[in-house]
């Protein structure tokens, strides 16, 4: 049966338009939107909130879904011109130089304050990545130097080595705080060095091989 099928099943059978949506320990109703062409199921409370989206896929024959995240169905440009995409649930896609490695992602944050990204590809290779987002000045006419201006987002991808690596100095009260080692290189032979400022800007001490 397709998907369209299903849903029009689930209709019938509970004869309204609401969709039973089993969240593990309980299950809620929900109104619900399909769009074919994503193939995504937007559930909604009764007030027309948004509560998840959930897109549906076919793996070995057999129907599934996952959690939806628009937000994360993005493609970067790095610098040297390689990209980076994410599908908005679970899989990254690296292509550098015509050859292409994806695998499932994972994210945590940095004390540096971006976003580290890593996946492993089929090979076995860990490929991590920084993504920053930070705030700059543009002007609105830019034929006009003298011009008004307006806040804009700039998201930059910075590609790290596979042994990338944050590490907290620790009290014995179990506060986090300074120095920070961060090992950078391309190997554990090479180490970086953080301190803080008064404004708890992390400051760069020293870098060592």
């Amino acid at each position: 049966m397709t998907i369209t099928g299903i849903l029009s099943e689930i209709r019938r059978s509970t004869a309204s338009a609401l969709l039973p949506y089993n969240k593990g320990g309980s299950t809620a109703s929900f109104y619900y939107t399909y769009d074919a062409e994503n193939r995504t199921i937007t559930l909604m409370d009764s007030q027309g909130s948004v509560a998840g989206v959930l897109r549906l896929m076919e793996i070995d024959g057999k129907l599934g879904y996952m959690i939806y995240n628009a937000s994360a169905d993005v493609s970067y440009t790095l610098a040297d011109g390689s990209v980076l995409k994410l599908d908005g649930i679970r899989t990254a896609t690296y292509t550098k130089g015509g050859k292409t490695v994806s695998g499932f992602f994972s994210e945590k944050k940095s004390a540096l304050g971006g976003t580290i990204l890593s996946f492993t590809d089929a090979d076995g290779v860990l490929h991590n990545f920084m993504i920053t987002v930070t705030t700059k000045d543009v002007l609105v006419d830019p034929t006009n130097p003298d011009g008004d201006t307006k806040q804009e987002q700039v998201t930059t991808v910075e590609v790290l080595s596979a042994v990338y690596t944050e590490y907290y100095y620790k009290d014995v009260k179990g506060t986090y705080y300074a120095p920070l080692f961060v090992f950078d290189g391309k190997d554990y032979s090479t180490v970086t060095v953080y301190g803080y400022n008064r404004a708890r800007n992390s400051i760069r001490l020293q870098s060592a091989p």
